[in-house]
């Protein structure tokens, strides 16, 4: 009985420290590549980019609804005017 213990206890106490060595190694050597930190920000830059061509489209489809009205050549003015700041925020961005 008493070697079963003392087998059972070290057993547990080498599952301890092996476990703590596996975790030391996993936070030690678990971070992206550059290649990888490259191709994230990638993709937020497009995810970027698409949210903003998107919020264009809206604007132009607005623009599209308001021909109608007698206030087309100010709103048309002011989409010009923000389209143009959308592309200069573009050009900072990349």
């Amino acid at each position: 009985m008493f070697d079963l213990v003392k087998t059972l206890i070290t057993g547990f106490l080498t599952s301890i420290i092996l476990l703590l060595l596996v975790y030391w190694f996993w936070k030690l050597y678990d971070r992206p590549s550059k290649k990888q930190l490259e191709l994230q920000e990638e993709k937020r830059a497009k995810r970027k980019e698409e949210r903003m061509w998107q919020a264009i489209e809206v604007e132009m489809e607005k623009e599209r609804e308001q021909t109608r009205s007698p206030e087309h050549k100010a709103e048309l003015t002011r989409l010009k005017k923000l389209k143009l700041q959308v592309k200069s925020q573009l050009d900072k961005l990349l």
